[in-house]
């Protein structure tokens, strides 16, 4: 298995979670993470916050503030799966952070 940090874009979509876990691992803790908020805008226009880090060697990419029932990253313009589009302009693999919200708070961002 190659190490994550050694893949091209294309075998990183490629991959299943175990391989992906295995590149990882291969990788013996030189990966970086970045994490961002999916409700803030983009910082250079049209492009998108997670492909800036990607620019700058982001392995892997972490959104924080998505909601899982209607998933929108601020950046676009309603396209169906979002999600699967910023992993293709990325070329790197796309996680959400989940957190537990209380029902009764709402939330204005």
């Amino acid at each position: 298995m190659k190490r994550l940090l050694s893949c091209q874009a294309s075998e990183i979509l490629a991959m299943n979670g175990k391989e992906l876990k295995q590149a990882i691992l291969a990788s013996e803790g030189r990966t970086v993470l970045t994490e961002m908020t999916v409700f803030n805008g983009c910082l250079l226009g049209n492009i998108t916050n997670a492909e800036v880090a990607s620019a700058f060697g982001s392995d892997m990419i972490l959104l924080n503030g998505l909601d899982c029932f209607d998933p929108v990253i601020l950046a676009y313009q309603k396209p169906t799966n979002q999600i699967k589009l910023l992993r293709e302009l990325c070329g790197r693999p796309v996680g959400a952070n989940l957190e537990p919200v209380d029902d009764s708070i709402s939330f204005n961002v």
